[in-house]
């Protein structure tokens, strides 16, 4: 089981990041049929249901498990203990082009959390020893985030390719909105590697599984 070190302080919830051999998590649970976009859903009462065309979710309902599935994209999980509001957040290259850490720290300051307050934990994904990729993503990139040059790094040896970090990237997303970094917990295990523990489309093409993380306030 596949925790962070940060959220575990918080006895009033429960998390997990997900691994290929996880079960899935208690019930009542709210999952999402995820798009790559920018949209979030706020939960409201504790019913078991799939959220169409949605990225993120946030609740402050309790005993409600709070999914989000990957296999290479980014999961955060987000705690708020003073507002006592969690959120599951899926943030593939192109939602953290969009900014997705940045829309649900905003929609948390619009429900009343301070910044200082808020706690993040971001889940394995793939990581820069593995993710290359093209002008197509590096472009939109760059003109999105003013510090594009701390995450995307040129390949050594092919001129078409750049390296992204991703994990750096939603971390810098999060202290833009004014999440303390020492409020950031990053765990740092690549999806692409770790084939023993992950699903990764990128290692295993259309056949890969998912992985369900989730959160829970108690």
């Amino acid at each position: 089981m596949i925790t962070s070190p940060l959220l575990t302080q918080f006895p009033e919830i429960m998390h997990r990041f997900g691994d290929k051999n996880d079960e899935a998590p208690l019930e009542p649970l709210v999952s999402m049929h995820q798009v790559h976009g920018v949209h979030l859903h706020s939960v409201q009462d504790s019913k078991s249901q799939e959220v169409e065309g949605c990225d993120a979710l946030l609740s402050s309902c309790r005993d409600v498990s709070l999914a989000v599935k990957t296999a290479d994209c980014v999961p955060l999980l987000f705690f708020d203990p003073v507002k006592k509001t969690v959120a599951a957040v899926h943030a593939g290259w192109r939602g953290t082009v969009k900014g997705m850490a940045n829309k649900t720290v905003q929609m948390m300051k619009q429900k009343g959390s301070l910044p200082a307050d808020i706690r993040v934990a971001i889940g394995p994904c793939i990581r820069d020893c593995c993710f290359e990729v093209h002008h197509d993503v590096a472009n939109p990139l760059q003109k999105q985030m003013l510090r594009w040059r701390e995450v995307l790094i040129p390949h050594a040896t092919d001129k078409k390719k750049w390296i992204l970090d991703l994990q750096e990237c939603n971390r810098l997303q999060l202290t833009e909105e004014g999440i303390i970094p020492e409020h950031i917990d990053v765990i740092p295990l690549c999806t692409s590697c770790r084939d023993d523990l992950f699903h990764s489309v990128r290692r295993d093409g259309d056949k890969a599984g998912r992985m369900m993380s989730f959160i829970r306030l108690l």
